[in-house]
């Protein structure tokens, strides 16, 4: 590649380029030079040249685009045919109609046939739309591997054409912030060299690699003083971002296979556990209270939730005593609707569970409680109601008003405390700052802190941030992790909670192998926006359940170090790997 290797990055032409290998190679066709160029640029892509790296990285990533400005030379389809008019053409091309299929040949529409072809040779085109060469290899799906073919394309009149490319790589959104006007240094305390002892492999995929190959590609981004996205930066201190949509988590560019495996191993749904239909009858029944009247009607809200209480107490005392049942159902006088939703919440605690192989009197136990607390969350909520602020902007406000009352009732229950406004994590003063922090504390005294939330109110966002909400989220749920490694819990797990205005997203963070840590997306929801939405809080209070229930193990690992003095740290130690410094803006503008 000597082009490139004696010009310099600001100074690249591709039609310069071009001319210089054609020159070089006159026995090359246009097909066989821009596959040489595009080999030589990948070569140049993982070299030690941080700047021609990032640029010949832009360059394959945009080749489509970068090789229409190259001259096209008339070309024939045989030796007595005339040569080509692509302005009387009526080849159109329609992107959602082509289908690839496991044969190198694509279907445009009905009529219209694309195939890959090793040369620009039009006489190797099969006859007829029908025909499918099966002696070409499929064409590979990985990354930018599809732009190293060229494709000819045959219309129904019988006229063809040799395009270089037709598919469009996935989108570069994903690695940039098109909108900060400052470069931003992120080799901020960042160890570039990770060598893992062990790789974690998923049904024969080797995950750690896919990991490895992330981190390089953000090091050389952030090196060629690229903008970043949250991702990218997360991968810098071995944080590897997991969705449930591919595009979104940081193996958008790798076969789908591994981000399948990924979701097969960890389950989304893990830990979660169904609200009681009397629980989301309950909610019903306070919306319904609340919508048919212009003011709050606090006295009634009140009164029909102590009838909610008394129900629960109830059923607590003896969930099979149908006088006691009787009893509550006959005291509920507002309205025969009442009687009639009181006689359905009590009879709910005999009917059997057929999802569940649980024992009975556990499950019976399980459905009190979180009866339980759904009156203690909407005893909470009336509270909040009283004091309602519309489109509240102030983060402590925003806080208590749509987050307190669920997260105090539902933690309460694991012995978690929380503490409210900006907080260190793990209460060491170098870490960073949470709005919301969950400690659980053993019975010798220690505290580990195992819950962080990051929110932001409505109206504003955190993108314009130098670390936005969520990366900060996932370098402090690492932090908790880490500790509790260091303590001695061999598989720890702690969960997080991000709200951005009205939108609420739950997390779990693990560290499943050697410098892997898995930040992983369990849930996606809206909050409550006004008293009116109360209907939505069953699916809020499922939620939370799952991050608790998703910590259950932890805790008790946590209780049962503390208990042994002399059990052995068997945690994998050395698997940590330290967190990126926070990125500092330069006075270097785009």
């Amino acid at each position: 590649m000597p082009y490139f290797d004696e010009t310099s990055v600001s100074k690249w032409s591709i039609t310069m380029a071009y001319n210089n290998y054609k020159k070089e190679n006159p026995e090359k066709d246009r097909r066989q030079l821009l596959q040489m160029i595009n080999d030589d640029l990948r070569r140049l892509e993982k070299s030690q040249n941080a700047r021609k790296g990032a640029k010949a990285y832009s360059w394959r990533r945009d080749w489509p685009k970068i090789i229409r400005k190259i001259p096209e030379l008339t070309s024939t389809c045989s030796s007595s045919s005339t040569p080509l008019d692509k302005t009387a053409s009526s080849v159109h091309v329609n992107a959602d109609n082509i289908v690839l299929r496991d044969n190198p040949v694509l279907t445009i529409g009905g009529s219209n046939v694309i195939t890959t072809s090793s040369s620009s040779d039009f006489n190797s085109i099969p006859p007829t739309t029908n025909a499918v060469p099966s002696s070409s290899a499929d064409p590979s799906t990985d990354d930018l591997s599809l732009f190293d073919q060229s494709f000819v394309i045959q219309d129904s009149t019988g006229r063809k054409r040799n395009i270089d490319s037709i598919l469009e790589i996935n989108d570069d959104s994903f690695d940039t912030h098109k909108r900060r006007r400052y470069v931003l240094n992120y080799m901020v305390n960042v160890d570039r060299c990770w060598e893992p002892s062990t790789y974690w492999t998923v049904q024969n995929l080797n995950i750690t690699q896919k990991f490895q190959e992330f981190r390089n590609q953000s090091i050389l981004l952030a090196d060629a003083k690229h903008n970043i996205s949250d991702n990218r930066l997360l991968s810098l201190s071995n944080i590897f971002s997991i969705t449930p949509s591919q595009s979104t988590s940081c193996l958008h560019r790798v076969p789908a296979s591994y981000h399948k495996s990924i979701m097969k191993l960890i389950k989304r749904k893990q830990g979660w556990a169904p609200l009681p239909f009397p629980a989301r009858t309950w909610c019903c029944m306070v919306d319904e209270l609340i919508g048919r009247r212009d003011k709050l009607p606090v006295k009634k809200l009140y009164a029909l939730i102590r009838k909610f209480g008394d129900a629960s107490a109830a059923a607590f005392g003896d969930g099979e005593s149908d006088e006691n049942e009787n009893e509550n159902e006959d005291d509920d006088n507002d309205n025969d609707n009442n009687k009639n939703n009181h006689n359905h919440t009590i009879n709910e605690n005999n009917k059997p569970d057929d999802d569940s192989d649980d024992d009975d009197d556990d499950d019976d136990d399980e459905k009190v409680d979180d009866l339980l607390l759904t009156t203690n969350i909407l005893d909470n909520l009336v509270g909040a109601f009283q004091n309602w602020i519309d489109n509240c902007v102030f983060e402590s406000a925003f806080i208590q008003q749509h987050l307190s009352p669920f997260m105090i009732p539902v933690f309460q229950r694991l012995s978690i405390t929380l503490r409210l406004g900006e907080t260190h994590v793990n209460n060491d003063p170098t870490s960073l700052l949470a709005d919301y922090v969950g400690t659980y504390q053993t019975t010798s005294g220690d505290k580990f802190d195992v819950l962080s939330c990051e929110v932001k109110p409505f109206g504003k966002k955190s993108s314009s941030q130098v670390q936005s909400d969520f990366t900060k989220l996932g370098k402090e749920l690492k932090q908790m992790v880490d500790k509790l490694l260091d303590y001695g819990i061999e598989s720890p797990v702690v969960v997080g909670v991000l709200m951005e205005g009205y939108s609420m997203k739950t997390y779990s963070m693990r560290l499943i192998e050697d410098g892997c840590y898995i930040f992983y997306e369990h849930g996606s929801l809206t909050v409550l926006q006004s008293p009116q939405d109360v209907h939505g809080a069953p699916i809020i209070i499922e939620h939370l359940i799952q991050l608790g229930n998703i910590l259950q193990d932890t805790l008790q690992n946590i209780d049962t170090r503390s208990l042994s003095t002399d059990t052995p740290n068997n945690a994998p130690v050395y698997w940590k790997r330290q967190s990126a410094g926070t990125p500092l803006r330069t006075n270097e503008e785009r």
